[in-house]
């Protein structure tokens, strides 16, 4: 029960009933005041019309005191509209009273006060008043209407009529629409949980293949119906299953080749140290005893390259954290680089090409920025056999802009979109050779995000690559 409430079921049966009943309330607030002013208007005008008549007929009665002709004009009117009729002199005293219980009261009701006045040729008033027979409330229309003769003020003609039917007529109607609203959100209700799991079974399918999902046990291929945003949802699972299929694919041969590279100069090194072990006196081959070193020393040098590079892949996830910010010349920061590599450069014939703008300064973390210009800089001369690398710092309006052009063996268009993929190499066994892990490429990705830039990235196979990088410029 506990989890049916906390479902998107129940949670949208909940919006949809609280809505219908918002509509309802105003529906029947609409209805009800509509229907009570129409009847109102109604059964005031029936009475104002009648009135009229009856003021014509009594000022010449009233002037000579027919008590007898008043009483039967009251008995005619009052009879037919079942209202109850008093006639006042301009001191609020009572002359006549159709049910002859306040003749000679006074009686200053609010609406004869507002015709003595003159404020108003006719008043209409409601009241809520007690039956003093059976101890009930009933509401009351109090209409007041001038009594002339002779162009002279006379009196106040007053009607009093019980609106009591009109009142519950409405509250009929209304106890009928709010019989209907119950029905409907009854109906509707039911309706609604009989389609609602129509509606949500491809996100409660969805969400148990995502309970179910782990790193090594998911489907590459959502096969669930559904439309607008589901769809969209269901889209995007099988994109983002099938981005961690790869990565996990690659990340699974990058161990492999990894525990491959780690063993292979342990292995040297065992069968080398087995060798030394082996020799009776090893001190009297001092020429053998320095080739076995050598060639240990050699395997180290190699292991500890292969550690360092599996160290890089704990520090990726802090690009972007723990920087240590300052002002420096990115210009000046690419020239010691490419000195620095300039050897590699030499020692493979390449022809090693700088072009620096003026003064740039950027606002970075120096040491990242470093290894980022390092490893483009490092991959394009370990990827280019022939010809020459080339080095270009430029800004413009918002960035600083580093260019590495080469004139290497460039990279297949189909493998472009997967450079910045962590582990990913495009030719695995050359980078093996090479002692490629594919992680440099996706270091720099992330430390240039880190910085707020980016980098992009031409290629054509047999012509060479060109690396951009895009950093903001100090403002």
């Amino acid at each position: 029960m506990a989890k049916f409430l906390t479902s998107i079921r129940f949670q949208l049966i909940a919006v949809f009933s609280i809505l219908l009943g918002i509509v309802c309330v105003v529906v029947l607030f609409m209805v009800s005041r509509i229907m009570s002013d129409t009847l109102l208007s109604s059964k005031i005008l029936t009475l104002q019309n009648s009135l009229n008549k009856v003021a014509i007929e009594l000022p010449e009665r009233v002037v000579n005191n027919d008590l007898e002709g008043i009483y039967e004009t009251f008995r005619e009117f009052g009879v037919e509209n079942k209202v109850r009729l008093l006639v006042l002199d301009k001191n609020y005293i009572v002359r006549a009273d159709s049910a002859s219980l306040y003749n000679g009261y006074y009686l200053p009701y609010a609406e004869a006060q507002k015709v003595v006045k003159g404020e108003t040729n006719e008043a209409l008033g409601f009241h809520k008043l007690n039956n003093i027979h059976d101890n009930t409330e009933e509401w009351v229309a109090y209409f007041a209407k001038p009594l002339t003769y002779n162009g002279s003020f006379i009196g106040v003609l007053m009607c009093s009529a019980s609106i009591n039917d009109t009142y519950q007529s409405v509250a009929s109607v209304q106890n009928r629409i709010a019989g209907v609203f119950w029905l409907v959100l009854l109906a509707s209700v039911i309706v609604w949980l009989a389609f609602s799991n129509v509606l949500t079974k491809p996100v409660i399918n969805l969400t148990n293949v995502l309970r179910q999902t782990t790193t090594k046990n998911y489907p590459t291929n959502l096969n669930i119906k559904g439309t607008g945003e589901v769809k969209e949802l269901v889209e995007a699972y099988n994109r983002m299953s099938q981005e961690l299929f790869e990565y996990n694919k690659v990340r699974d041969e990058f161990v492999a080749n990894a525990s491959h590279e780690l063993k292979t100069p342990l292995t040297a090194i065992k069968i080398l140290s087995e060798a030394i072990l082996s020799l009776d006196n090893p001190l009297a081959h001092p020429e053998r005893m320095l080739e076995f070193m050598k060639d240990i020393d050699a395997e180290v040098d190699r292991l500890n390259h292969i550690i360092t590079r599996l160290l890089e892949i704990a520090r990726e996830n802090e690009a972007n954290i723990d920087m240590e910010l300052k002002y420096f010349d990115l210009g000046k920061l690419v020239d010691v680089i490419a000195h620095r590599l300039a050897p590699i450069a030499m020692q493979k014939k390449l022809t090693l090409k700088i072009s620096i703008d003026r003064y740039i300064q950027i606002f970075a973390d120096e040491h990242r920025i470093d290894r980022a210009i390092t490893n483009l800089i490092d991959n394009a001369i370990k990827y280019t056999d022939e010809g020459s690398v080339e080095v270009d710092v430029r800004h413009n309006s918002k960035y600083a802009i580093v260019r590495v052009r080469d004139t290497g063996i460039g990279i297949p268009e189909s493998a472009r979109a997967h450079v910045f993929d962590r582990f990913y190499r495009v030719d695995k066994a050359r980078s093996r050779a090479k002692g490629g892990t594919g992680l440099g490429l996706s270091l720099v990705n992330d430390i240039v995000k880190a910085h707020g830039g980016y980098i992009t990235l031409d290629s054509e196979i047999g012509v060479g690559s060109m690396f951009t990088v895009y950093l903001p410029l100090t403002k």
